[in-house]
């Protein structure tokens, strides 16, 4: 659970670091926002590998690694310079990352009793936490003499925390050692439609959030005029939605089909994406509409991820890799292409492909629920 909140600490005050970057290191905006990129793609091996690595060294092995792996990224973005140096910090640390999600989501998913849209639901809920106070440590950091450098060596220290005592604690429990040998018989994840499409369902919808959650700082401070305590309470606003989407979505998953939860978020999240970029300068409200994009975003990928596991209960160890790994490729482009709008086109542009993107991405669910979800909703 510490791993997520780092995680989530990272991902939402780096929105906040990229002008801070961009302006230490003579970079324009998109060589720095490829920091974002940069870490997803670090993340997509291990979360093809995940099932071997939790299968070889256990849930608690995996976890000391990763976030071994995070404090060594974390630390090269702290002490490196030039951005080819930060970007390999952040690969490093996505690789981290990577290896823990996985990990964590086959565990959980395999050995859980609870709901599988619930379970997920609070295991990304400790994401939400994190990235609360992200933009907050961004805003400290860059006030001391060592700017963005202080942040990154905050989370060297927490990560090298957080490994030290997953190293010191007790060993895995035997409900671990049986995840090897729950599964049996063929095997045929990757010939599933229905685990494809869900895969490039959840790739639009994770640029869509990776996107929105890394430029809403630059958004809100150039398009919006706000100040950069204000930009940055915007992000940690979108990340309190975020957190009470998923802590809501826990207890709606055991009442109501996923279906019908998943479509009212998805359509909070892009009507609250529509409203910032047909109107950027709207004051404090913006701080509001933030909010109510993170609870949109909330239980969308968890349910999702949990409605297409549920059609193959025999085969979470395969499937959840499969989606995971290539939902992940959304964070790569998405980011990066908004940082090119913004850049060679214009701010409301710019968020405006974020919110025609999610328009299209529930367009594209209902597609996939009618067609290969039905049964699970």
């Amino acid at each position: 659970m510490a791993l997520r909140c780092l995680i989530g600490l990272n991902l939402s005050w780096v929105g906040p670091l990229i002008p801070v970057i961009a302006r230490a290191q003579t970079a324009s905006l998109a060589e720095a926002g490829f920091l974002v990129s940069s870490y997803y793609l670090g993340a997509i091996p291990p979360m093809v590998t995940g099932r071997w690595f939790l299968a070889k060294f256990g849930m608690r092995g995996c976890l000391t690694m990763a976030s071994a792996l995070m404090a060594l990224g974390l630390a090269t973005v702290a002490l490196g310079t030039g951005m080819p140096m930060l970007w390999s910090g952040s690969l490093i640390f996505g690789t981290g990352a990577g290896l823990a999600v996985i990990s964590g989501s086959v565990y959980a998913l395999s050995c859980g009793r609870d709901n599988p849209a619930s379970l997920l639901n609070k295991l990304a809920m400790f994401y939400g936490v994190g990235a609360l106070s992200g933009p907050l440590v961004a805003w400290a950091g860059t006030n001391t003499a060592w700017s963005y450098h202080a942040v990154y060596a905050f989370g060297t220290l927490y990560a090298v925390c957080a490994g030290f005592f997953l190293w010191r604690s007790a060993a895995q429990t035997a409900v671990e050692d049986l995840q090897t040998e729950r599964y049996s018989g063929e095997r045929q994840a990757h010939k599933y439609a229905d685990v494809w499409m869900c895969s490039l369902l959840l790739l639009l919808y994770i640029g869509v959030e990776i996107g929105a959650t890394a430029w809403l700082y630059t958004y809100l401070t150039r398009a919006g005029g706000h100040g950069d305590g204000a930009g940055a309470l915007g992000v940690s606003f979108l990340c309190v939605g975020l957190t009470f989407g998923r802590f809501v979505g826990i207890h709606l998953c055991r009442r109501f089909s996923l279906d019908r939860i998943t479509s009212i978020f998805m359509l909070i999240a892009t009507g609250s994406l529509t409203a910032l970029s047909i109107f950027p300068k709207m004051g404090l409200v913006a701080l509001a509409v933030s909010a109510l994009c993170g609870m949109g975003f909330g239980p969308v990928y968890p349910n999702i991820l949990a409605a297409v596991n549920a059609r193959h209960p025999d085969e979470v160890d395969r499937v959840t890799p499969i989606v995971v790994s290539v939902s992940f490729v959304g964070g790569i482009f998405m980011p990066f292409l908004i940082a090119l709008v913004f850049e060679h086109v214009g701010l409301q542009e710019g968020m405006g492909l974020v919110a025609l993107t999610s328009a299209l991405v529930f367009v594209f669910y209902l597609f996939v629920r009618a067609r290969y979800l039905r049964k699970t909703a």
